[in-house]
């Protein structure tokens, strides 16, 4: 068994040097201000500019009540085999949680889930890439993720994509 040296400390273990106060507020500022675009550009309803938010709530909702990983929604369901179940899964959680399965319930909250998701993606792409860019150009590229429209786009409807970024990131 091996034990800890006297001279470690917490700052010993760090990566990378110590945040400036400067980018502490510069990432707190993105991170509020990202919450406030949530607040203003915040939709209740799903988008119909694809059916996959469509789809995911299906499979969250087959799960949540039990039927299995199936499309219910079909005349004759089948078992769904195209989307990955993660997702599904994670609404299955937001239903359980909050005791519905009502879109006007549900919606909403995977939409601030996707939200929270993303500024943690944020903070973990931050932390990953300061070591080796520094920390200027780690704060530049970060807020250039986070006013990123695309992601945006995908932030803002009920789809897995943002969820697969911070898994994405926490693998590597």
């Amino acid at each position: 068994m091996t034990q800890r040296a006297e001279t470690d400390s917490p700052s010993d273990l760090q990566v990378g040097p110590r945040r400036s106060p400067m980018e502490i507020v510069a990432l707190a500022v993105t991170m509020l201000s990202l919450i406030a675009l949530g607040f203003m550009t915040f939709h209740p309803w799903l988008f119909l500019h694809n059916s996959d938010g469509a789809t995911f709530y299906i499979l969250g909702y087959a799960l949540a009540t039990g039927k299995g990983y199936v499309l219910w929604s079909l005349p004759d369901p089948e078992p769904s085999f195209t989307f990955p179940p993660l997702y599904p899964a994670m609404l299955a959680g937001l239903m359980k949680m909050l005791g519905s399965t009502q879109p006007v319930d549900i919606v909403p909250a995977a939409k601030w889930l996707g939200l929270t998701l993303f500024i943690a993606s944020l903070l973990l792409y931050n932390r990953a890439i300061r070591p080796h860019t520094g920390a200027s150009l780690a704060l530049i590229l970060t807020l250039l993720l986070a006013v990123n429209g695309s992601i945006h786009r995908y932030m803002g409807d009920i789809l897995s994509d943002i969820p697969y970024l911070l898994l994405t990131l926490l693998a590597l």
